[in-house]
């Protein structure tokens, strides 16, 4: 993606990946691990159309897995996931 301020010389911000080769902006959100050896990071995508998505990118090993949800869904996973959290949490052994 280009802007008005197109300049050769200008470093691209942190965390911020232009692909105009494929019409995307991609800005890191955040990079963690996970169990089992997985790794998630999450990246807000500007599609050159002016789409917005969220992609989430899994890590396994040497396996991985992209998704890119749009906010409605992204929503509801959020809710369905802080939900279950509640209660996995409230259930655990209070040794652990």
């Amino acid at each position: 993606m280009t802007n008005d301020n197109d300049n050769d010389n200008e470093m691209p911000k942190p965390g911020v990946m232009s692909r105009p080769e494929v019409g995307e902006t991609l800005i890191e959100l955040d990079k963690f691990e996970a169990p089992f050896q997985r790794e998630i990071k999450l990246h807000a995508v500007e599609h050159e159309s002016g789409m917005r998505m969220l992609r989430l990118n899994i890590r396994e090993k040497r396996r991985f897995t992209v998704l890119d949800i749009d906010a409605k869904t992204a929503r509801h996973w959020a809710k369905l996931m802080s939900d279950w959290a509640d209660v996995a949490e409230s259930q655990q052994d209070p040794k652990d």
